[in-house]
Order: C-alpha cells, then structure tokens, then sequence
C-alpha cells in the first residue's frame, strides 16, 4: 500500500520555455497546396513536484538493510517464523511483510525535456472526383533527464559499486526517455474525402515502446512494451440545401481492428497515460449546425 500527500514545505515549481518553429507553404495551383511544419521545444524546470516513489523506496530500504539500518518510510510488519528462516545467513536482520510505503509529494531536483515536431499537410479541391486532404504529425521525444534526488543518487553510486543489481531499474532518474509513460515517438495521420455531400475520413494514431521500470524478465532484462497503433475510420453524408441544410449523418467505427493496449505491469494491465483500453467501437451519430 502507497500513502502519499503533501506537504506545507512544498515550494512553487518555476519553469522556462524555449519553442522555436516554421513553416514552408508551396502553392501547386490546381494540384492543391502542400504544407511543411517543424516545431523545436524546451523546457527547463526547477522544484519539480514529484514522488520518489514506492519502488525507489524499497531499493533504498534494502541498501539501508544492507548497511545495518532501514528506510523509515517503509513500515513493515513483525517477521514471521518462516521469514526468519528465510533470511538465515544472508546478513540481513529478518524483515516481515510491507505494509505500507509512505511516498509523500516532494521538490525534486531540476528536469529538463526537449523534443520537435514535424507536419505534412496535403489539401487539393475541385478535381473532379471531390475533395482530398491529408496530414501526417510526429513527435520526437529528444531528452527527458531528471537529475537524481541525493536518495536517487545513492541507489544510482550502489548499482555502480555491485551492491545493488544493476538490472533493477532507479525509476524517475536520469534519462528516463522511453521509461513507463514517455514514449520517444508519437504520431498520427489523417485523410478525408468530400464530394457532394459525400464524405469518408480516416485517422491512424502511433505511440512508440516504452520500458515498463516495474517489471522484467526472468534474465533480468526490462520489461519492453510493445508499441501501439489504433485506426478510425468513417463515411458520412451532410445536407446542403433546403430545410434540413447542414443535417450531418455520420457512421464509423474507432479502434477498426480491435487492437488492444499492451500489457504492462500495472493496476489495469497497462499503462493508462498512453493507451485506451477500449476495443473496436462503432456508433452512428446526427448534427445539425444552425
């Protein structure tokens, strides 16, 4: 069990924002116009608001352990018997079960996080046979560094010293590009078609694999979850004219091929901040614009 709150000691996080971007236009005339975006972003951040985290704090306890103290915010129960037996000559005084972990809200030490976009945006009318557009985004995840807490570092200067397994992952430090919810890539694509009233559309989202810290294989290599991509698509029919002007019909299906989130070591089987668990949906809607 995790218990966590905050603190009056807590002070305001600061932060100082760097974008830079452009854009490039070319006019094809009757072949239709093509658009370019790069966008470059940086963020510096100072007293981060963050957990250290539950499992940061049973890696310190057994470092503790291991030196002859312990954490004391892991609060444990009484060893039984047979934990007592367990933990006959390994030099560590027994330990029972955890109760809980207190992980109260803390100012972490400074973050810094960069990245760029990129677009292709596509848009041509009155070919004959309708209209078309399409667009592609994507989003580069290029430094994502939180420098360790002094707890961090300890745990990070043991992994180094052997006194700490070095497959055993310090969550939430250093570079954690790729780490639980931070993939490095990200992107999604769009096409529509229109032509008298007609429509269909399709949109395609991607996210990139992440290293899920709370788990591993039996080799003790982490635990990689599978990148994801989902497709949408739908065909609608708008009135133009008369009383039902701009009446919309509209029917479609998310998710088209019932791909599902993969698995992680996590409460609902996988990670929330990135995934919908939700399978293939189809509806069918009706809007009027007045």
């Amino acid at each position: 069990m995790s218990n966590r709150s905050g603190s009056q000691s807590l002070t305001p996080e600061e932060s100082d924002n760097l974008s830079l971007g452009g854009t490039f236009q070319l006019n094809m005339g009757k072949l239709g116009r093509l658009t370019f975006t790069a966008d470059y972003w940086e963020i510096r951040q100072e007293n981060v608001i963050g957990l250290f985290g539950d499992g940061n704090a049973l890696i310190l306890d057994y470092l503790l352990r291991l030196q002859g103290s312990s954490n004391p915010n892991v609060q444990r129960a009484d060893p039984t018997p047979e934990e007592i037996a367990d933990f006959a000559g390994t030099g560590i005084a027994p330990v029972g079960r955890v109760i809980q972990v207190i992980d109260n809200y803390t100012n972490l030490a400074p973050r810094a996080v960069r990245g760029y976009d990129l677009g292709v945006y596509y848009q041509v009318k009155d070919t004959g046979i309708g209209d078309f557009s399409a667009r592609i985004n994507a989003a580069r995840l290029l430094e994502f560094y939180q420098t360790p807490t002094p707890a961090a570092q300890a745990l990070i200067d043991a992994q180094a010293a052997g006194t700490i397994n070095p497959t055993i992952a310090i969550a939430g430090a250093q570079d954690i590009v790729e780490q639980n919810g931070r993939p490095k890539w990200r992107a999604s694509a769009s096409v529509t078609w229109r032509y008298n009233g007609f429509g269909i559309g399709y949109y395609g989202s991607y996210v990139g694999e992440v290293t899920d810290t709370s788990a591993s294989l039996p080799d003790g290599t982490r635990f990689r979850v599978d990148d994801y991509m989902t497709h949408s698509l739908y065909a609608q029919y708008e009135v133009d004219g008369g009383p039902m002007n701009d009446l919309r019909l509209r029917v479609g299906a998310r998710n088209l091929f019932n791909t599902l989130a993969p698995i992680a070591d996590n409460s609902n089987g996988y990670i929330g901040d990135l995934y919908s668990n939700r399978g293939r949906q189809i509806y069918f809607s009706v809007s009027k614009r007045f």
